[in-house]
Formats: C-alpha cells, sequence, structure tokens
C-alpha cells in the first residue's frame, strides 16, 4: 500500500514539472535583420511564444549575476540580457554555469 501512495506522489510531481519545463529557441539571422526567440511547453507542444525583433533595435548584451552565496547555500545563477532601444529588456538565457555564460557573451 505504501508504495502505490509512493508512486502516485512521485508521478504527480513528475507530471507537475513536465507541465512547468519550457524550451527555448533562439535564431540570429543577420540576412534577415532579426532576433527570433520561440518559447515552448514540453507538454502542451501547441502553446509557443515567437518574438521576433529587429537587430537594429539592441543596443546591449550582456551578462548579469542574480542570487547569492550565504550561509552555504549557492543560489546564484547568471543570465545573459539584451537590451533594446526603448529600454526593454530580455532574458534569453539563465545558467549556473559562469563558463558558459562567458562563452555567450564572446560570440561577436
Amino acid at each position: 500500500m505504501g508504495y502505490l501512495i509512493a508512486a502516485i506522489v512521485f508521478g504527480g510531481l513528475g507530471l507537475c514539472f513536465a507541465f512547468e519545463g519550457k524550451i527555448e529557441n533562439i535564431s540570429l539571422d543577420k540576412d534577415k535583420n532579426r532576433l527570433a526567440i520561440k518559447r515552448s511547453w514540453l507538454v502542451p507542444c501547441y502553446l509557443s511564444k515567437l518574438t521576433t525583433l529587429p537587430l537594429s533595435n539592441i543596443i546591449r548584451v550582456h551578462a548579469a549575476r542574480r542570487g547569492m552565496y550565504r550561509d552555504g547555500i549557492d543560489n546564484t545563477v547568471y543570465v545573459l540580457v539584451v537590451s533594446m532601444i526603448k529600454g526593454a529588456e530580455i532574458k534569453i538565457l539563465e545558467t549556473r554555469n559562469a563558463s558558459k555564460i562567458r562563452k555567450e557573451v564572446s560570440w561577436g
């Protein structure tokens, strides 16, 4: 009986994580002068959001460190931020790996 309850609980948690999981595809097309960001969920794949922006509106691409390290608990993440002309900022990459974010910032 205990195994059945554990299976139901862990199965329910697995479904919650599957429904909350997201995929993000980023493409830079210099010929068409655009940055395309497509965000979709793992399970309901038909629900996706496509954002296209002209490359000429990008004024800065930088990395930012979010979170903190305190009392032995590290919740630091690194975010790649694209700043636009009108003040909007788009986060296109979030990782805990500092070397990965450095590699992405130095692509130009």
